[in-house]
């Protein structure tokens, strides 16, 4: 925009990028003249902003109750006024697993983290974002594991039985024993009644029992199971 074309001050507004060549011509009573002028407009000098890294909120700090062992972190809040090019997450504190032979600290890149098979503990997780300029920043996520409600298991030996010779074995199940997490050893055992029988034992650390070489009486067994815990119950049965 100009103002001014008839004055001796040419005011010029609204330039855009680029170079402009004006004239000016001046006239009196003795004679006239010309001259011309060179304006060159710059483009702005831009300076890039680094990224900022941004984890969702309701993500970023997370309590969790086993059995939930699994979440996911969310970065794609992140922002940048060019883009980002990349995301990479890190652990950097958090309780050994028993496989940490290998390096737990490297987590796959991209803007959501899925997490599983976390145990009790807490752990912070860091997220750096990357612009196309290679400018980088970076936050922190917590994530708290608490343990759950443990009961302690209920054995099962099953229902008594009754056999009748010459058939001198019969098979006793635990299996109907439960534990909310799960049960991880069986043992089987003559109690505590019955120690001075002599009676053959096969499977005795599985949660079904083969018992032969009975004689005519009667032959009580003990069945005690244990879970995660290490928390015990016993229960028993009679042949």
């Amino acid at each position: 925009m100009q103002s001014g074309k008839q004055d001796s001050t040419l005011k010029l507004s609204s330039l855009t990028a680029g170079k402009y060549r004006f004239k000016v011509e001046v006239t009196d009573q003795n004679g006239y003249g010309e001259a011309l002028v060179n304006v060159t407009v710059l483009e702005v000098l831009r300076v890039n902003q680094p990224p900022v890294a941004v984890i969702s909120p309701n993500t970023v700090n997370q309590v969790l109750t086993l059995p939930n062992d699994a979440t996911v972190l969310d970065g794609s809040g992140s922002h940048d006024d060019d883009g980002i090019i990349s995301y990479h997450w890190k652990l950097l504190q958090g309780p050994l697993q028993k496989d940490d032979a290998k390096d737990e600290n490297i987590l796959q890149d991209g803007q959501i983290l899925k997490l599983e098979n976390l145990i009790v503990g807490s752990y912070t997780y860091k997220l750096t974002v990357t612009d196309t300029d290679g400018l980088t920043n970076s936050t922190l996520a917590h994530v708290l594991v608490n343990k759950g409600i443990d009961n302690k298991p209920i054995a099962n030996a099953g229902v008594q039985q009754l056999i009748t010779l010459p058939q001198d074995s019969a098979v006793l199940c635990g299996n109907q024993s439960r534990d909310d997490w799960g049960i991880v050893s069986y043992e089987w055992s003559l109690s505590p009644d019955s120690v001075n029988q002599v009676v053959d034992l096969q499977g005795a650390r599985s949660d079904c029992l083969h018992v032969s070489k009975l004689v005519v009486g009667e032959y009580k067994f003990q069945l005690v199971v244990t879970d995660k815990a290490k928390q015990t119950d016993t229960a028993t049965v009679s042949v």
